[in-house]
């Protein structure tokens, strides 16, 4: 990634200079008299026909004229220095809380622009930190500081740093409804305490290194941390996975039209969906349900069909048709965890690279050293009469 480049003038009073453009103009455009043998009057009528015509700025004055700035320039001591533009830090607890954050070289550097996005409440995801990066740095360098995963789609002027990841870490990796509950998959590396699992207020204690845990039903939005016995964070090198927040149940409206088969299609595509009839009302159990209607003759997914896949395929081409169709939205819905995201990986710097630290390239000397040759070119020009 290039860095930006900023300009900036040591001492801008010597702009002052540019004044002189004014003398030098009248002084430039001055006709000296000359000495002109001619053997008739044809220079003459030459000189009458082009009389009228308005005369252009002569070239020396011009090439005189970027002398003077390439001058003032260097008296005021141009110079350039390259540094990042905006410092974006992740204000989710996750980062907040992670031990390494306040070394040196691993937050934004004093004088740099910083803005803190997220709160302490929760996570922050990736994607929402890219789409803060785009939006606040538009055509501008950005530095992310989080812990989060970067984003594979993450454009090359932002600069992804997250820290090392060396020690034990604890993840909750997947968690889907039930009928009856919530299944909730979780694992551990490297960490020799006991953990708990808070569940929407309740403690459930974790023995083993991972495994799957029936919870009882809770309301979409309530949150799921893993901590030590103590109710402490569990201090480990990823703390954003440590947290799982319950989305909204997902409810599928099915047509009048539709072969009583679906309900077991859904069920198995989408598992703690809801599955309603033709005009049937949300349960009130299931409050703030978020109702996605099944339609045929349209392809708009995820639930657009253009016609009942039953009523076309065999019941098993049909069911895994369903599953395909509805497999993207139920991963935005319920974004599982890989295990080789959570899991600890060999001790290492932070990723992207440091920036180097402020420096001020000096540009007085070469702007001096064109403003010389300017200035002998236009005296050269003006010799010549040009």
């Amino acid at each position: 990634m290039s860095d930006w480049a900023a300009l900036g003038l040591a001492q801008p009073g010597w702009l002052l200079l540019l004044a002189l453009a004014l003398p030098w103009i009248l002084w430039s455009r001055r006709q000296r008299p000359r000495p002109w043998p001619v053997g008739g009057l044809g220079p003459f009528r030459d000189l009458a026909r082009r009389a009228s015509r308005s005369q252009g700025w002569p070239w020396s004055l011009i090439a005189g004229l970027a002398a003077l700035l390439c001058a003032s320039l260097a008296a005021a001591g141009l110079r350039r220095t390259e540094q990042p533009d905006l410092w974006l830090v992740d204000g989710s607890y996750s980062y907040a809380a992670h031990p390494d954050r306040q070394e040196p070289g691993r937050r934004p550097p004093v004088g740099v622009q910083a803005l803190t996005v997220g709160d302490l409440d929760r996570a922050m995801e990736p994607e929402a930190l890219l789409e803060a990066a785009r939006w606040n740095g538009a055509g501008r360098r950005v530095v992310v500081l989080t812990d989060a995963p970067e984003p594979p789609e993450t454009p090359p002027q932002v600069d992804w740093r997250r820290p090392p990841r060396g020690g034990g870490n604890a993840a909750i990796l997947d968690l889907w409804r039930r009928d009856d509950g919530i299944t909730l998959r979780w694992a551990r590396w490297g960490l020799p305490e006991p953990l708990v699992l808070d569940a929407a207020g309740h403690r459930h204690r974790l023995e083993g290194d991972g495994g799957l845990l029936e919870l009882p039903l809770a309301p979409p939005g309530s949150r799921f941390r893993l901590l030590l016995e103590d109710g402490s964070p569990c201090g480990d090198d990823q703390p954003q996975d440590d947290a799982w927040e319950l989305p909204p149940v997902v409810a599928f409206q099915l047509p009048a039209e539709a072969d009583p088969r679906w309900r077991q299609a859904l069920a198995a595509a989408w598992p703690g969906c809801l599955v309603l009839s033709a005009g049937e009302a949300v349960p009130p159990r299931a409050g703030g349900a978020t109702v996605l209607p099944v339609r045929f003759g349209a392809s708009a997914p995820p639930t657009g069909f253009e016609a009942d896949p039953f009523s076309e395929l065999p019941e098993l081409d049909a069911v895994a048709a369903i599953a395909a169709r509805l497999a993207a939205a139920y991963e935005q819905w319920h974004p599982s965890r890989p295990v080789a995201e959570c899991a600890p990986a060999a001790a290492g710097d932070w990723g992207g690279r440091y920036p180097a630290p402020v420096r001020w390239r000096e540009a007085s000397r070469p702007m001096a050293v064109v403003g010389l040759l300017l200035y002998l070119l236009s005296l050269a020009l003006r010799r010549a009469g040009r």
